[in-house]
């Protein structure tokens, strides 16, 4: 592995929290050094390689690898730091208007910076970093790490998120009566409770929808294994959602489940609750919840 040498004039989480990232897509450490050692600042003037700060970026047109980034040899004139920072903090969003919300305040995509500019099939953070590492191997002649080995140009990923893994998991697991959850009456719950066990009562595979054996096998006859989210947050658990699982996390299957798929190498990670977002403390709570049940460091988030 190679090394990046980088100076930043204003240094803080922000421009930290990006050059770590183009490290790790270049296959490099970077060092944070002086000027006169860096291969790259990030500062208003140097007598090397350097990107301009600015915090006027225009987004709406990331410049073309083709139609030139230098003001002159060393100065990069476009602020790759600042434009892939307001990407990932998702700032050209947020002076969408209400209406480009959906009920539960998601963003709907018709209203989305990236669609509204034409960029909704385009991974622009990729694409920023992939013009910085050419400005990179160019101006500094080096060579650094490709994204894939092997000249492959993509990955796949197989990811679950386990919603439903019961078809009438929360007619099982709930009480009769008595629900937390505030968002649903004592009289809705007991309608659902009664419903669903009419229809329990009709179905001669109750346990059809329990298919991570038969999963994990297909995936195990072709080499690979895939990360199953599970979340430990019940639709009837108090602070809840309706709109949260019906399954228990911590009823002894799935306490066999989640130890048994750690234990054999598949990715156990975490799908936060519905209301998981109001806190950092709820997202903390979780992750440690299926830590503990499945012995594992939770590294995988789906919200």
């Amino acid at each position: 592995m190679g090394k990046l040498r980088i100076y930043v004039e204003h240094e803080g989480p922000k421009t930290r929290f990006v050059f770590d990232w183009l490290g790790f897509i270049l296959g490099c450490s970077i060092e944070y050094t002086d000027m006169a050692s860096a291969d790259l600042a990030y500062a208003a003037e140097s007598t090397t390689l350097h990107v301009l700060p600015s915090q006027q970026v225009n987004l709406q047109a990331p410049i073309d690898t083709e139609a030139g980034y230098f003001l002159d040899e060393l100065r990069v004139k476009y602020d790759y730091i600042e434009a892939i920072w307001q990407l990932l903090t998702d700032e050209p969003n947020k002076q969408v208007e209400k209406c480009g919300y959906d009920k539960h305040g998601r963003l709907k995509r018709d209203y989305s910076y990236q669609f509204v500019n034409g960029f909704h099939q385009l991974p622009l953070v990729n694409k920023l970093f992939s013009d910085l590492k050419w400005i990179l191997e160019k101006q500094l002649n080096k060579s650094f790490a490709p994204l894939w080995p092997e000249g492959k140009k993509a990955c796949f990923v197989l990811t679950h998120d386990v919603d439903k893994p019961e078809k009438y998991a929360a007619g099982l697991n709930q009480r009769w009566i008595n629900p937390v959850n505030a968002e649903q009456s004592g009289l809705a719950h007991l309608r659902f409770m009664l419903s669903s066990r009419r229809a329990m009562r009709k179905q001669k595979d109750q346990d059809s929808y329990w298919l991570f054996d038969k999963a994990m096998n297909e995936e195990a006859k072709r080499g690979f294994k895939s990360s199953f989210y599970f979340c430990p947050t019940s639709c009837f658990d108090s602070g809840s959602s309706i709109l949260d699982v019906g399954y228990k996390c911590n009823s002894p299957r799935y306490r066999s489940l989640l130890k048994e798929m750690a234990q054999s190498g598949w990715e156990v990670g975490l799908h936060a609750s519905f209301n998981a977002y109001k806190s950092v403390d709820n997202f903390k709570r979780e992750k440690q919840l299926i830590e503990n049940l499945s012995g594992k460091e939770v590294v995988g988030l789906r919200h």
